[in-house]
């Protein structure tokens, strides 16, 4: 039983991991490209652009 949970713990733990990874190309791909990044926050659909850092900043405008 223990081993069983363990697993899930483990495949849990390689799911985050891989969700982050993707999450930080998504957001280079879109600060290289100037495009937003859209996202589900608040209950609504919002556009987010990020910096040369990958900070995210205010407005709809790509910032060099």
């Amino acid at each position: 039983m223990f081993e069983d949970q363990n697993k899930k713990n483990e495949l849990a733990i390689l799911a985050d991991e891989a969700f982050l990874e993707a999450s930080k190309e998504v957001i280079e791909r879109a600060r290289r490209t100037g495009t937003p990044v859209i996202v589900w926050r608040d209950g609504a659909i919002k556009e987010l652009y990020y910096d040369n850092k990958g900070n995210e900043v205010p407005g709809n405008q790509h910032v060099d």
